[in-house]
């Protein structure tokens, strides 16, 4: 069942880490035993609680310091972008991508780095801050070697900071990436292999944008989620990850 504070949970983890990394539970009396440890996943109860998940216990707490255990993610792998639009990688090299300045490099399982590239300024909705937005996506191997690149056809942008790396399929990991149109708005398009797999439709309306939240089970399954016009009437939507088409959706977040 979909509810309003599992729409409240997604909207505060946008931009945060996975919920093996969400944060920290210590707690003592007047537990017998004392959960000291990572929270390695979160489970939302009827009514205003949840479960965090600590090693092999279960602790329940109040929604309201859920927040508390969240904060921004660092998925780079210690790689960096610099205004000029070089990859500095974490052992101290440097890859000449042209990648968009305030992007942020984005590291998968096996390693491999996702940038942000071809800053343009060919579609200005300026939702990110700026008008300059990615005209495409590079893939580099763990030692910076380029592996393979996706580019949007103009006059479509790429309209994010970063791109997601998630199993859809139980094979190696496709690449999600928010790509928008002047015309017809924003849509997730997932990548493998610089190849499109899956893509999902369009808001219908140019300079409307949607945010990919995050990837998970949230009890129906696997589930790609997203946040559509959220400085207008939000709504989150939840989406089978081999079509990227929507199963449900919540109102007013």
């Amino acid at each position: 069942m979909r509810t309003p504070l599992l729409a409240f949970l997604l909207v505060v983890a946008a931009c945060s880490a996975p919920v093996a990394d969400t944060g920290w539970v210590s707690l003592g009396e007047p537990r017998s035993t004392p959960v000291d440890g990572a929270v390695e996943g979160l489970r939302v109860l009827p009514g205003e609680e949840v479960v965090a998940f600590v090693g092999s216990d279960e602790v329940v707490l109040p929604f309201g310091l859920v927040e508390s255990l969240l904060h921004p993610a660092d998925r780079s792998g210690g790689h960096r972008v610099g205004v000029d639009g070089v990859l500095r990688l974490a052992d101290g090299g440097e890859v000449e991508l042209h990648a968009l300045p305030d992007g942020r490099p984005a590291v998968d399982g096996a390693g491999r780095i996702a940038v942000l590239i071809g800053p343009t300024d060919r579609y200005g909705h300026a939702v990110l801050g700026d008008a300059i937005e990615a005209e495409g996506v590079a893939v580099l191997q763990p030692d910076g070697t380029e592996a393979w690149r996706w580019m949007a056809e103009a006059p479509e942008v790429i309209e994010s900071l970063e791109a997601t790396w998630a199993n859809l399929d139980g094979g190696p990991e496709e690449l999600l990436v928010t790509v928008a149109s002047p015309s017809t708005g924003a849509r997730l398009v997932a990548l493998s292999e610089g190849e499109v797999v899956a893509e999902g439709p369009s808001i219908g309306q140019g300079r409307r944008w949607r945010h990919l939240l995050t990837v998970g089970d949230f009890g129906e399954g696997l589930e790609v989620v997203d946040v559509v016009t959220p400085h207008i009437g939000g709504q989150l939507g939840f989406r089978r990850p081999d079509t990227l088409e929507r199963k449900a959706v919540l109102g007013g977040v």
